[in-house]
C-alpha cells in the first residue's frame, strides 16, 4: 500500500506542477454556469475530486454537473468486481470481492440556496461481499456502508468557489452495534476555472478509512492538452480521457480504493481493511443524448498491491495480514444526468 500511495502522491504532485496551467479537477465534469446573487455569473462545480468516504467510481463524462440532480431521485448505480487474486505466503488460497453500490442525492444544489451558500446532500450505499477459498478464512458476507456527503460551496468572483464538506459513514457488518461503526470524515476545498482548458481543485481532507494519515492534501483537476484528449485527476483517479465523441469516451486510469469496516469475528468486535490500486481501460457511452444522458459506464483491468487487514477495533494493531496477487477488475453502471 506504500506504494501505491506513495505512486498516486508522485502523480498528484505532477499533476499540480502542470495545474499551472489549467482547470478543475473532476472536471468539467463538474463545471456549469449558473446565476446566483444578483445578475451576476457564478461557477458551481460538483464535489471536489470525489472527495467522499464511498469509494465510488467517478463518471469520467465531462458534462456531469449539479444541474444533472434532481432530490430523491437514485443517479448512480454500478457493480464492481475484484478477483480471483491468490493470496502470497504460506497461508494459500484466494479471494474474491464484489461490490453493489447507489447514490441518491437530497437536494439539486442549483436551487437550494441561502444567502449565496449552495448545499449539496448525498447519500451513497455499498453493499460488499469478500469471499476467501483454500486455507484462507476472511470471507466477511454482507459487508455494509452507508455514507452521508454533505457540501457547501460559495461563489468566489466568478470563476471559483470555495466548499465545505462532512462525510459521515456507518460501516459494518451490523452483527456488533457500537460507536466503532461509525466513521468521520471531512473537507475544505477551493475550485476555479483557469479557462476552457483548465479547471482544478485544491484542498485538505480527513478520511480515515481512505488514508492511514489524519489530514491530507486534496487535488482534482481536467486538463484539455489535446484537441481530443484530456488529463484528469478525480479524487484516487488518474485517467486519459479521448473526448473526440460526445457520446462516446474512453482511456486509460489507474486507481487506489480503498474501504474499512467494523466486524464482528471470533466473538470480538474487529476492524477490517481493505486497499488495492488499478490499472485499466475505461469507457462511457450516452445512451439517450439530449436534455436527460444515461450514461453506461465500464471499467476492465487488474487489481494489484492488494493488501485485506484485521485490525482491534480502534483501528491501532494489526491482528491479520493477507497480501495478495494481482486479480482482474470489472465494473459496469449506470449514471442518470437530468
Amino acid at each position: 500500500m506504500k506504494t501505491c500511495q506513495l505512486l498516486m502522491s508522485v502523480l498528484m504532485v505532477c499533476g499540480g506542477m502542470v495545474s499551472a496551467a489549467w482547470d478543475d479537477g473532476g472536471y468539467s465534469a463538474y463545471s456549469e454556469e449558473m446565476s446566483g446573487a444578483g445578475s451576476e455569473e457564478v461557477l458551481i462545480f460538483d464535489e471536489p475530486a470525489g472527495i467522499d468516504p464511498m469509494y465510488s467510481t467517478p463518471s469520467i463524462n465531462s458534462s456531469a454537473s449539479y444541474a444533472g440532480q434532481h432530490a430523491f431521485v437514485p443517479n448512480d448505480f454500478y457493480f464492481e468486481y475484484l478477483g480471483k487474486m491468490s493470496v502470497s505466503g504460506p497461508a494459500g488460497g484466494s479471494l474474491r470481492v464484489t461490490n453493489a453500490f447507489i447514490t441518491m442525492p437530497f437536494t439539486n444544489p442549483k436551487t437550494a440556496v441561502w444567502r449565496g451558500w449552495h448545499l449539496d446532500a448525498k447519500l451513497s450505499a455499498r453493499l460488499t461481499h469478500i469471499h476467501s477459498s483454500g486455507s484462507t478464512v476472511v470471507d466477511e458476507d454482507r459487508l455494509y456502508t452507508l455514507g452521508l456527503n454533505v457540501a457547501v460551496s460559495h461563489a468566489v468572483g466568478q470563476h471559483a468557489q470555495i466548499q465545505f464538506g462532512f462525510t459521515p459513514q456507518l460501516s459494518t457488518d451490523f452483527d456488533v452495534m457500537s460507536s466503532h461503526n461509525f466513521f468521520w470524515g471531512g473537507y475544505v476545498a477551493y475550485s476555479a476555472k483557469v479557462n476552457e482548458r483548465f479547471h482544478y481543485t485544491v484542498g485538505l481532507a480527513f478520511m480515515p478509512d481512505y488514508y492511514e494519515y489524519y489530514v491530507f492534501p486534496v487535488l482534482n483537476m481536467r486538463w484539455r492538452y489535446a484537441p481530443t484528449w484530456e488529463m484528469r485527476i478525480q479524487a484516487s483517479r488518474l485517467s486519459a480521457v479521448n473526448v473526440a465523441s460526445e457520446r462516446f469516451q474512453w482511456g486509460p486510469f489507474f486507481q487506489w480504493n480503498a474501504g474499512v469496516w467494523t466486524v464482528h469475528r471470533g466473538g470480538e468486535t474487529q476492524q477490517f481493511r481493505m486497499t488495492n490500486c488499478i490499472m485499466g481501460m475505461g469507457a462511457e457511452y450516452n445512451m439517450t443524448p439530449g436534455t436527460t444522458k444515461v450514461l453506461l459506464m465500464g471499467d476492465l483491468g487488474m487489481t494489484f498491491n492488494n493488501t485485506f487487514r484485521v485490525r482491534d477495533k480502534h483501528g491501532d494493531d494489526t491482528l491479520e495480514k493477507y497480501r495478495t496477487h494481482p486479480g482482474l477488475y470489472a465494473r459496469l453502471g449506470i449514471q442518470v444526468q437530468f
